[in-house]
């Protein structure tokens, strides 16, 4: 009988266990070609990926509009650029002045 090196369960830095669930979520992911790619089997993928979806609180999207005045000015204002940053995620906001 051959014996070979023995698994034992390896503990994922939530970093990473996150990093590597978020590529499953991408368009057309396919996940057992990242399972193979990180090392993780098919079926805790599965389960990270369920653990996400059925842990995201469910969310309306509201639109808030956005308005950007010159402080008394009545010169033109070139393009206009904001960048917001939550959680990790950027939105870049760009508008002309009317």
């Amino acid at each position: 009988m051959v014996l070979g090196p023995q698994r034992r369960n390896r503990r994922w830095d939530p970093r990473e266990k996150a990093r590597i669930t978020a590529e499953t979520f991408e368009p057309g992911a396919n996940i057992s070609a990242i399972a193979r790619h990180h090392g993780v089997s098919v079926g805790l993928l599965h389960y990270w990926r369920r653990t996400v979806r059925d842990s995201a609180p469910v969310q309306s999207i509201s639109l808030v509009p956005l308005e950007v005045e010159a402080a008394g000015t009545d010169t033109a204002v070139p393009d206009a650029r904001m960048e917001i940053e939550i959680g990790g995620a950027r939105v870049l906001v760009r508008g002309v002045r009317a």
